[in-house]
């Protein structure tokens, strides 16, 4: 939620405004849903450390090494939890989370900016949310969103 959130600031911040604001309806909109928070667990924490310490991820890891101060890039964080708890990642910057995937298969990824799914959800989760899934309901509203 924060890295959505944050996003949405950064791209306001750029003059993005329209864009912000279609993000930020869709945020909106996702909120009033009363989506689960996940809190960390032991099982995201293993899975966190197993993707940690890919070398052709230590850029998602550490996104600025040698620079000061340290930063730890928060999508293996994300990423950990969706696997571990089998949910779709929700996000406009893919490119860390595809190369994610190339290692260790997300259950789901959707960038909601662009009406795309990068990686579809398995069925089973899909056929779990009833007819059409509840991941189809997602894609409708930030498709309705975005065209407002």
């Amino acid at each position: 939620m924060i890295e959505i959130r944050r996003g949405i600031k950064i791209l306001s911040s750029k003059g993005e405004s329209a864009r912000a604001d279609a993000l930020s309806n869709w945020f909106d909109n996702l909120l009033a849903m009363r989506p689960r928070i996940i809190a960390l667990n032991d099982h995201i924490i293993d899975v966190f450390t197993d993707l940690s310490i890919v070398p052709e991820l230590q850029n998602v890891f550490a996104p600025n090494p040698g620079k000061y101060p340290a930063r730890i890039g928060r999508d293996l964080e994300i990423a950990a939890t969706a696997i571990a708890m089998n949910a779709t990642v929700v996000t406009v910057n893919v490119s860390d989370f595809l190369a994610i995937n190339d290692h260790m298969r997300l259950p789901g990824l959707y960038n909601p900016d662009t009406d795309e799914w990068l990686v579809r959800p398995r069925r089973r989760e899909t056929e779990a949310a009833g007819e059409g899934g509840h991941w189809d309901m997602h894609r409708l509203l930030s498709t309705k969103v975005m065209r407002n």
